[in-house]
């Protein structure tokens, strides 16, 4: 379930501020106000709204001087501004406009008039946002591809991946664990809380999750070890441990499970999100054809290796195109962010056309 939209109302007329919740309170919105610009620039560092309606002229520092404060300010400029005048519509809709604001709204102004301006504004900052999010998202999976690219040892690369996992989600420990052909043994690679660890062999039968994910060839989610069925096998020794939650990432080669990366964390409040499971899932994949291109890797590189390279479709030149169609969509979702804010410059201006008539 998405968060409410947070709406900041700054107005010095307290009848105002009250008409303006009463239109909005029915949508759920998490609703702010304040008495004039500097009250409201303070309240805008400490609510951080998606959307200011202000006033436009008020003591202290007008909407005017507020709205082109925020849009100075690197960290307050993409918050749409609807500004609320009872003024002349032609001479008032220049100034706010050109002041910075999306939008403008006369008074007195009918309520759903201005819901429909303040739901409108709000789906244009939400895809902004959500665009910006996927970019730097992307940016950062093609950065960490890169530089598995460049590890010349299979250590290397999978340590270098566990710690850069490490660094971006929240946990106590990312490991890399190769799964050995009979399905029964398993091989500690990497760890990111110790560097020192490769080839630590380990029997698959008292790590059910581990079997469990063979099982299926999908994630798997555990948000608490100590009640679940999979772990009712090993439970007597999970009292001594401090994880509470664990998720595992299949890693493919060909038609056969070879390995999972394996999260685990201790003291988590909240379950991994959409945004950190497709990012575990668009890097393991990354990785993946990193790892196809790193010789040594033991008893995977010979025949092992070439019909997963045949199955796949993925040779060293494959694998530098993903990493370059990565850097083609970040491109693409550039695009459409300065599409979209041509597309608020658009309304701009037709609102300023509008109010010439």
């Amino acid at each position: 379930m998405m968060d409410p939209a947070r709406i900041l109302i700054v107005d010095d007329d307290r009848s105002v501020r009250r008409m303006l919740r009463e239109a909005l309170e029915p949508l759920q919105y998490l609703l702010e106000e304040a008495r004039d610009g500097l009250e409201g620039l303070m309240k805008v560092m400490a609510f951080r709204p998606d959307l200011v309606l202000l006033g436009m002229r008020m003591p202290k520092m007008d909407g005017i001087k507020m709205c082109e404060h925020l849009q100075r300010d690197k960290s307050t400029e993409d918050i749409p501004v609807i500004m609320l005048s009872s003024e002349s519509k032609r001479v008032c809709s220049m100034e706010c406009l050109q002041s910075g604001a999306n939008d403008y709204i006369a008074q007195p102004f009918e309520p759903h008039d201005l819901v429909a301006r303040v739901e409108r504004q709000l789906e244009i900052k939400e895809k902004l946002d959500r665009l910006a999010s996927e970019k730097d998202e992307l940016t950062l999976i093609q950065r960490l591809v890169r530089v598995l690219y460049e590890k010349k040892s299979m250590h290397d690369l999978l340590y270098t991946l566990v710690m850069q996992i490490s660094d971006v989600i929240d946990v106590e420990r990312c490991s890399f664990v190769r799964v050995r052909e009979d399905g029964k043994t398993g091989v500690v690679e990497a760890s990111s809380d110790d560097a020192g660890i490769r080839n630590l062999e380990i029997d698959l039968a008292k790590y059910p999750e581990i079997v469990e994910m063979l099982r299926t060839k999908k994630i798997l989610f555990l948000q608490e070890i100590g009640k679940s069925d999979i772990m009712s096998s090993v439970r007597q020794h999970l009292q001594d441990i401090r994880f509470q939650s664990l998720v595992l990432i299949p890693v493919a080669e060909g038609n056969r499970i070879a390995g999972t990366l394996l999260l685990r964390t201790a003291g988590r409040k909240t379950a991994f999100s959409p945004k950190e499971i497709r990012f575990l899932e668009t890097i393991t994949e990354a990785a993946r054809a990193a790892i196809l291109n790193v010789q040594g890797y033991e008893g995977l590189e010979g025949q092992i290796l070439d019909d997963a390279l045949d199955s796949t479709g993925f040779s060293q030149c494959s694998a530098f195109d993903h990493a370059q169609d990565m850097v083609d969509e970040c491109f693409r979702l550039k695009e459409e962010i300065l599409s979209l804010k041509d597309l608020q410059q658009e309304m701009r201006e037709r609102n300023r056309s509008t109010s010439l008539q």
